[in-house]
């Protein structure tokens, strides 16, 4: 059992979706015939973290669902603890990426209630992802106490994908700050924690996140060239989320660069693609940028219907940085 999961995790971590699903499948049909109840719900939670990584959100929550109530069900503790802890934070990391956040958030409490001192990995999972809520909350000190947790938690230890994911997300928080080169600093770890590594899941957003930074400081060539090497990686990954991060980031360029109908293209195809997954603070982004493209090319109505969803959106989640600047986005049209 244990060759399969780690063949099948090996599969997962460089994307080859197929020979990853076949063994996690495996592991589960065996594991169901041998009465072996903790694989069983192993597997399940394997499939949908896979399920997870290709935007294939229905399939991910039922088999979330499915290894949480084969663990209760058995009343299991030690290992099968675990898997209901692991299971909770991706349910709840499905539902961030939905838009979902105030059921995210419960979903990871109930966990965090759930482990113990020991489990390191599962508590440093957790918080970064409390973290980045409280990012997108503007609650900045909060976020980065947070992610000083997860650090502290690492000290010491080997390079892992825990570390790479923590790095970029407190340079994504001195990107809210617009501290750009601070940002990049912490990109630059990151990636130098994927090469160690030798992860290929997060490198595609940290390359997004570096061009975003890098138009902030207007180097819109090294911008291009980021904005690319992230476009490849999330195709390689199936990521059609990611790719609809990238595609309204690559307006904004197309923006910047003057070339508007290039703009509009991008930013229509990255809302199309985030309106399929529910109203996410992601399609705010794009229409928000739908938005500014309009109002500089002369469309003032059509600018302030993308703004004003945006700040619909905005205001839903509790995205409290967005929401002040589409705010005064939405008050400099007015005016």
């Amino acid at each position: 059992m244990a060759a399969l999961r780690q063949a099948g995790q090996a599969d997962a971590d460089l994307a080859v979706e197929t020979k990853a699903r076949e063994r996690f499948t495996e592991m589960r049909d065996v594991s169901w015939r041998g009465g072996r109840t903790v694989h069983e719900a192993d597997a399940w939670l394997l499939l949908g973290r896979l399920d997870r990584q290709v935007g294939n959100f229905p399939a991910a929550i039922s088999a979330c669902e499915r290894a949480i109530d084969t663990i209760t069900r058995g009343k299991f503790d030690g290992d099968g603890l675990l898997i209901q802890v692991r299971a909770l934070t991706t349910w709840g990391t499905i539902d961030f990426e939905l838009g979902h956040y105030e059921i995210a958030e419960g979903r990871w409490q109930e966990a965090l209630l759930l482990l113990r001192d020991e489990e390191a990995d599962e508590t440093a999972d957790v918080l970064n992802n409390l973290a980045v809520l409280a990012t997108m909350r503007g609650d900045l000190d909060r976020a980065w106490e947070l992610y000083q947790r997860v650090l502290a938690i690492g000290e010491g230890e080997t390079p892992s994908r825990q570390m790479s994911l923590t790095y970029q997300n407190m340079g994504m928080l001195r990107a809210d700050q617009e501290n750009w080169d601070e940002a990049l600093a912490l990109y630059d770890r990151s990636l130098d924690v994927c090469r160690q590594t030798r992860s290929i899941l997060h490198e595609p957003s940290v390359h997004l996140n570096c061009a975003e930074a890098l138009i902030g400081k207007g180097v819109l060539d090294e911008a291009r060239a980021a904005i690319d090497r992230a476009f490849r990686g999330f195709r390689r990954l199936g990521d059609a989320l990611g790719a609809a991060d990238t595609m309204r980031l690559e307006g904004r360029l197309y923006r910047e660069q003057g070339n508007w109908d290039e703009a509009r293209a991008s930013l229509e195809r990255s809302i199309g693609i985030n309106r399929e997954f529910g109203e996410s603070v992601s399609l705010a982004e794009a229409l928000q940028e739908l938005g500014r493209l309009l109002h500089q090319t002369g469309e003032p109505s059509p600018a302030m219907d993308a703004l004003q969803e945006a700040e619909r959106i905005f205001a839903k989640a509790g995205a409290t940085l967005d929401l002040k600047r589409v705010r005064k986005e939405l008050e400099g049209l007015d005016a």
